[in-house]
């Protein structure tokens, strides 16, 4: 329950929640009551002690960046980076926006292909970077963002790139998060090195581990080992892989 609340908690502040809103709207009102006055006892708390958790330090960041005049620190930015964007919450990315539209400094921010099945676990959601270029343009008006796709890979071989393009596109747990249209597929630059994409499937993870660590073994210490190019046979239960 503790876990629960904490999250919702930060939610609220990341999110910039309106606390009467919360509690008029949707069902279980108690529920939502509960939620709103722990959150404002939390709040008083805080201040009472003069502590931040994290969320708190991101607002009250926030809060300085727009009342800096003079600009000091703010106004020398010229280009902010912001790698690993899909971790980025809705407050955060106020501040980006704000430390941009104040500076003038470009800003660019970069996100992983796969990784929309795994963003809300930090607060944020697959629109913060699927509507990103709108509320860019609208939070800064002098400026026109633009999505751009880095899809040269010059890491992998087109064996690898190939798996991955068409794991991306028929996968059905992805499929739900996927941007509309559908953004362009990855293009290979390495040359190949004449080696597939092999599988290893076990029934169970523990039996996956040691076979995956003998195999490991057998290829960086062992002089390496052949590949098995027979399937082996599936049996009723589940394969993890």
């Amino acid at each position: 329950m503790t876990r629960v609340v904490r999250t919702l908690v930060d939610r609220f502040v990341q999110d910039e929640v309106d606390e009467r809103g919360y509690v008029a709207r949707g069902r279980d009102l108690n529920a939502r009551r509960a939620v709103a006055d722990i959150f404002r006892k939390y709040k008083d708390y805080l201040q009472s002690t003069n502590q931040m958790d994290f969320p708190t330090l991101e607002r009250v960041f926030l809060e300085r960046i727009r009342s800096a005049t003079p600009l000091g620190l703010v106004g020398n930015l010229r280009a902010m980076l912001v790698d690993e964007y899909q971790d980025t919450n809705p407050l955060q990315e106020r501040i980006y926006l704000e430390l941009a539209g104040r500076s003038g400094a470009a800003a660019h921010g970069r996100r992983r292909r796969r990784s929309s099945r795994y963003i809300a676990s930090g607060g944020a959601t697959i629109e913060l970077f699927r509507d990103f270029c709108a509320r860019a343009g609208r939070a800064i008006p002098s400026t026109i963002p633009r999505m751009l796709y880095l899809i040269q890979n010059y890491r992998s071989t087109p064996e690898i790139v190939a798996f991955f393009n068409s794991f991306v596109q028929n996968d059905p747990d992805f499929a739900g998060a996927r941007i509309q249209p559908p953004k362009p597929g990855i293009i290979a630059n390495k040359p190949s090195e004449n080696v597939p994409v092999l599988g290893m499937f076990r029934d169970d993870a523990a039996t996956l581990a040691t076979d995956l660590a003998g195999l490991l073994q057998a290829i960086f210490l062992g002089g390496g080992r052949p590949a098995d190019t027979q399937w082996p046979k599936r049996s009723g239960r589940r394969r993890t892989g």
